[in-house]
C-alpha cells in the first residue's frame, strides 16, 4: 500500500459565547452495568446495549430480550451479512470470539463464517458493505460485505471503520513514533498523521466521503480536504461519538456538539453524563442518573411533534428501510423529510395503505399518531 505524510492544520476554535443548544431527551431505560465505555448499537428499530455480562435488546423503548453470558463484552457493530442477506449484529468478547446477537435474545459464535478461525478479534466496524475487523498483528477487512483479504499490521489501541475506509491509532516501534493510519481500501492507500490520538470516529461513515475525527486531550480534529483541522476542546475530551454529520464530544463529564467549526455546549453541560454512542439518525446515547436516554437536537427550527409523534413510530416501524442509505432508497428519517414526502406519505400510508409494506406490523394508534402529524403538517 502506498503510504503518504499528510500535514496537521491547527485552527482555533471561536471564542464567542453561544447558547446551548438544545436537546431533546426519551424516557429514560433503565439497565443493569451500563456505565461509561457501554456499546450501544442500532440495527432498524432494535437497539442492542453490551453491558460487561448482559447484551440487552430494546425495541420502542422497552426490553425486548437478554442474553446473559459469564464472558465480557468489548465491542460490538451492525455489519453486512457474511452470506449478503442483510446486517447482523455482531459482538467481540474478551476471548476474542465473534458472536451474533438476534432480537430474540440469541447468540451464535460466528468466527468461522467470517473465517477467522484461530484468530482473536480485538476490534471491528463496519459500513453499508465494507466490515473490517483488527486481529493485533493484522487486519481482515471485506468491501463487498463476503469476500474477506487479511493483510499484516502494526498493533492499534484504536480502531474505526467506514464505508471503504478504516481508521487506526498505531502505538509505533521500529523507530517509529505512535501515528494514526486511514486506509482507503478501495484504491489501496494510505494516508498517515503523525500524533497520538485517545479517540477516533468518522463522520459520514455511511456516505461517500466518510470524514475522520480525531482527538486528544485538548483538541477535536476533523478531516477536511485531505488536512486534519483542530477546533480547540473546551475541556478534557474523554469520548466522541459520530453518526450522519453529527458530532458529540464528552468533555470532562460534560456534553457538547460541533456546529460547523465551532464546538458548542449543550444544556447537559451543567450535569455528568457518559456519551455511549450516536443513533442511526445523529442523536446522542448517554448514561445518566435517569437510566439509558436518547437525546436529539431540538429547538425553535425543529418539530416537537414529529419527535413526539412520529419518532418513536418510525424506529419500531420505518427504520428498517428508510434510513440514510436504507434499502427503500428514501431517508425518511426527518420531520423536514417527512414534510417533504408529506403528499406520498398521507397517500401511501392513510389512504391506500400500501405502507408499510405486508407483513409489517403498523398498528391503528401508530397510523392514528402519523396521520395526526401528516394532517396537520399541511
Amino acid at each position: 500500500m502506498k503510504r503518504v505524510l499528510v500535514a496537521l492544520v491547527a485552527c482555533g476554535g471561536t471564542a464567542r459565547p453561544v447558547a446551548p443548544l438544545v436537546l431533546q431527551p426519551s424516557a429514560p431505560v433503565a439497565l443493569d452495568g451500563v456505565g461509561m465505555a457501554t456499546p450501544v448499537i442500532e440495527q432498524g428499530d432494535a437497539v442492542y446495549v453490551l453491558a460487561p455480562h448482559v447484551a440487552t435488546i430494546l425495541r420502542g423503548g422497552v426490553v425486548a430480550a437478554r442474553i446473559d453470558t459469564t464472558s465480557t463484552w468489548l465491542a460490538g457493530a451492525s455489519i453486512a451479512a457474511p452470506d449478503g442477506d442483510g446486517r447482523w449484529v455482531v459482538a467481540v468478547d474478551d476471548d476474542g470470539a465473534l458472536w451474533r446477537l438476534t432480537t430474540s435474545g440469541e447468540r451464535q459464535n460466528v468466527t468461522d463464517r467470517f473465517g477467522l478461525a484461530g484468530a482473536k478479534v480485538r476490534a471491528l466496524g463496519g459500513a453499508g458493505t465494507t466490515t473490517a475487523f483488527d486481529l493485533g498483528d493484522s487486519v481482515a477487512y471485506s468491501t463487498d460485505g463476503v469476500h474477506l483479504a487479511r493483510v499484516p499490521a502494526a498493533e492499534s489501541y484504536r480502531f474505526v471503520v467506514a464505508r471503504g475506509v478504516l481508521a487506526r491509532a498505531v502505538k509505533g516501534g521500529g523507530g517509529h513514533g505512535p501515528y494514526v493510519e486511514k486506509w482507503d481500501l478501495v484504491h489501496a492507500t494510505r494516508v498517515t498523521y503523525p500524533f497520538v490520538p485517545d479517540q477516533l470516529a468518522f463522520l459520514d461513515a455511511d456516505g461517500d466521503r466518510p470524514r475522520l475525527v480525531a482527538v486528544t486531550d485538548d483538541r477535536v480534529w476533523i478531516e477536511k480536504a485531505g488536512e486534519l483541522h483542530a477546533l480547540a476542546a473546551p475541556a478534557v475530551v474523554h469520548e466522541v461519538a459520530a453518526e450522519r454529520d453529527a458530532l458529540w464530544i464528552e468533555a470532562s463529564g460534560k456534553l457538547f456538539a460541533v456546529d460547523g467549526d465551532r464546538i458548542v455546549p449543550t444544556q447537559l453541560a451543567d450535569r455528568r453524563v457518559d456519551l455511549l454512542g450516536a443513533s442511526q439518525t445523529g442523536d446522542a446515547w448517554l448514561s445518566t442518573e435517569r437510566g439509558l436516554v436518547r437525546y436529539a437536537r431540538g429547538g425553535p427550527h425543529d418539530d416537537p411533534a414529529w419527535t413526539a409523534q412520529v419518532a418513536p413510530v418510525f424506529q419500531r416501524v420505518c427504520a428498517h428501510c428508510h434510513l440514510p442509505g436504507g434499502e427503500a432508497g428514501i431517508d425518511l428519517s426527518t420531520a423536514a423529510s417527512w414534510q417533504a414526502e408529506r403528499g406520498e406519505l398521507v397517500r401511501r400510508v392513510l389512504v391506500t395503505r400500501t405502507m408499510p409494506p405486508a407483513g409489517t406490523d403498523l398498528s391503528d394508534a401508530d397510523r392514528g399518531a402519523l396521520a395526526g402529524w401528516l394532517n396537520a403538517s399541511r
